[in-house]
């Protein structure tokens, strides 16, 4: 054991000496500068120090991918990685950690597949991976299934990954499982956990049990962030009950804490009936002091408490103001919608607003702009033809009917003639 012990520090100066000079050559190439070893202690044959020194690379090896994964390098990884014909498990955990940091989420399944012994820390690393996003759930539920049919137990990051999951895909009873297993196993409630539970109860629209998760964080002396307190306000947006969501946008400040744009968002989303767009400027007005710059998504529910107005120029103006802000980059005219084509359109324009997918919203703006050009064969001009559809235009650009050709001429806002 001496023997070896001298070796080894021996092999890494030899080896990994000169590695504050040539540290890319002798990574890339790990075995090659093994293999020019000349140390041979007593008691040591030439193969036994070969091996040592390969083996000693190959750690070497696996903490630089490692390092790398830890700044998400995953390029520079995989061309170390590649330099090796039969790499370790741990050089083959490390890579899959540096794709599932990096959310190479291929690269990563195929890192997985490749292991050939699973770990639990290697279903945590893709769990982890996955849990950011909703539509992944079903992923994870089978990660799930199969650590648990290979009778792996879960420990404490398995389950807050599985519940942060479980919290984007607003599964709130999966998540309460899990805090519930968490318990049993004795492990203790951590901040992260909790908070996943929380943000899956807000999702799903239950407000009392996220309160009863808030006064848990509480009695556990954690704090709060203005993050949970926003998903506490948006639990109230299904039910489009007002003073719930304002009464947790009240807890917020009383707590020091700071709202967001999200905030604000999510207590607009919570606004109804016909005061609701005169609502919603005040809290424009009150984050704007504040110097919180709104966002796209602010100024679509602001849109959307827009349509509940019964004065159709009001959805107009908003949409004025979201294309003066650059926040809707549409080739649409507005000057070409009409009053009455507004009104038509109120509903379909309300649910677009909801929509993830701002071309949705841009899609209706299409429909109502069509619906208010002015049809000159139906009013009697002689040779004039129905309109074309209207077509997508760059910013800025005009179009209009010639009711002597019957053809669309063009022309730029900034030079009419």
């Amino acid at each position: 054991m001496v023997a070896l012990r001298i070796l080894r520090n021996a092999a890494s100066r030899v080896v990994f000496g000169t590695r504050h000079f040539q540290r890319d050559v002798s990574l890339l190439h790990p075995f090659r500068a093994a293999s020019s070893l000349s140390v041979n202690p007593e008691g040591v044959d030439g193969r036994e120090s070969k091996d040592v020194a390969n083996a000693q690379a190959m750690q070497d090896l696996a903490y630089r991918v490692y390092e790398l994964g830890n700044d998400r390098r995953w390029q520079e990884a995989l061309q170390l990685f590649s330099t090796v014909s039969e790499p370790s498990h741990q050089l083959r955990f490390n890579m899959l950690r540096a794709c599932t940091r990096s959310f190479k989420f291929k690269m990563a399944w195929d890192m997985f597949h490749n292991l050939h012994v699973r770990e639990i820390q290697a279903y945590n690393l893709m769990i982890c991976m996955l849990s950011k996003q909703a539509r992944h759930m079903d992923q994870v539920r089978g990660l799930e299934q199969e650590m648990r049919s290979q009778s792996l137990q879960p420990n404490a990051i398995t389950l807050q990954c599985l519940m942060a999951s479980y919290s984007h895909g607003g599964d709130a009873e999966g998540a309460i499982r899990l805090i519930s297993e968490s318990e049993r196993l004795g492990l203790s409630h951590t901040k992260g956990a909790l908070s996943c539970a929380f943000a899956a109860y807000c999702k799903a629209g239950n407000h009392l049990k996220a309160r009863e998760i808030l006064s848990q964080m509480d009695n556990l002396g954690f704090s709060a962030t203005s993050e949970d307190l926003t998903y506490l306000v948006s639990s109230y947006t299904k039910t489009q009950d007002e003073d719930g969501a304002r009464a947790a946008f009240a807890e917020l400040r009383r707590r020091g804490l700071q709202p967001t744009c999200l905030t604000y968002t999510r207590l607009v989303g919570c606004l109804s009936g016909p005061e609701a767009l005169k609502k919603a400027e005040a809290l424009l007005a009150e984050m704007t002091t504040e110097g919180i710059q709104p966002h796209l998504l602010f100024f679509k529910m602001v849109l959307r408490a827009a349509t509940m107005s019964a004065d159709s120029a009001d959805v107009l103006k908003i949409l004025r103001e979201m294309q003066a802000r650059s926040l809707l980059r549409t080739a649409e005219s507005l000057q070409d919608l009409s009053l009455d084509s507004i009104a038509a359109h109120k509903g379909a324009l309300r649910e677009a607003c909801l929509s993830n997918d701002i071309r949705d919203l841009v899609q209706v703006l299409h429909q109502m702009r069509e619906r208010g050009q002015p049809n000159l064969a139906s009013q009697g001009v002689e040779g004039a033809t129905a309109l074309p559809a209207a077509r997508l235009l760059p910013l800025g650009w005009q179009q209009a009917l010639d009711p002597s050709s019957g053809r669309l001429y063009y022309w730029r806002d900034a030079d009419p003639n």
